[in-house]
């Protein structure tokens, strides 16, 4: 019976290491912590009431693989991957042509506007420097995919320019001819 409340009480803290304790057959009163019954009850990993004691051994196993150590999160710049996938959407929407072009120079002049602002932010804060690779990479896509964009607008108004006069003179011809007869 004894040993029962005895676990009883160190499971809900009544008794500690510290309180002296007396059973039959021990010839004197006894630190709680040197009788063989507190020292299983108070190792006890199942027992939740008991708080944790520091530098003791863990019931828990380490895990059988080392974990990645996790540092502090890396700080990034925003701008700079903005400038980066606005640079790489212009330049793919500026190389389809047709209507995309009218997405594609306004992606392409946000993504060198971006990326400039980015490697400001950059050269004043040197924990972003890792970013400055996506600034740059944003600034020069959106300055090719601007001059992509260019060049495919005067290739399309060259063309729908060429292909109406040429519909135009040759149905003035036909009407010419057919005036004739």
């Amino acid at each position: 019976m004894f040993q029962e409340e005895l676990i009883v009480k160190i499971a809900s803290g009544e008794v500690s290491a510290q309180d002296l304790v007396w059973c039959e057959g021990m010839p004197d009163w006894k630190p709680a912590g040197q009788v063989e019954i507190f020292k299983t009850a108070s190792t006890n990993p199942l027992n939740p009431a008991r708080p944790p004691v520091i530098g003791e051994p863990s019931p828990y196993a380490p895990p059988a693989f080392p974990m990645p150590a996790s540092g502090p999160l890396q700080v990034t710049s925003s701008k700079a991957t903005a400038s980066m996938v606005l640079g790489i959407v212009s330049l793919v929407l500026s190389i389809c042509g047709c209507y995309s072009i009218l997405i594609s120079l306004p992606c392409a002049i946000l993504a060198v506007v971006f990326g400039n602002q980015a490697k400001k932010q950059i050269m004043a804060r040197p924990e972003l420097m890792h970013d400055l690779g996506k600034a740059k990479s944003g600034v020069i896509m959106g300055w090719i995919a601007i001059g992509v964009t260019v060049l495919m607008m005067l290739i399309t108004t060259a063309t729908f320019a060429w292909t109406s006069t040429r519909s135009s003179s040759s149905s003035s011809s036909r009407i010419i001819r057919t005036s004739h007869f």
